[in-house]
């Protein structure tokens, strides 16, 4: 019970790192979690809401069926930038 509350207190200084690399990090883990595929955050660039990805086609159109899920998923978690479209 006392860990669960830990975690929650660091969260929020975890979401006081720089915007981009915060979003980075929490969409390569959602990324792992819900589709099993590992990105590197060299292949994430993040410009004025938009998420462009450099993987292969194969990662990017699993990604891309799933991608309101995944755009909601993040936004959560991000106080001060929202995405608006994943390519």
């Amino acid at each position: 019970m006392s860990l669960n509350r830990i975690s929650h207190f660091l969260k929020k200084f975890q979401i006081l790192r720089l915007p981009d690399e915060f979003l980075k990090t929490e969409l390569i883990r959602i990324v792992k979690n819900d589709f099993g595929v590992e990105l590197c955050k060299k292949d994430i660039t993040i410009n004025k809401g938009m998420v462009y990805i450099d993987a292969n086609s194969c990662v990017k159109n699993e990604i891309y069926v799933k991608k309101t899920k995944l755009i909601k998923k993040i936004n959560e978690m991000s106080i001060n930038k929202t995405i608006k479209d994943i390519r």
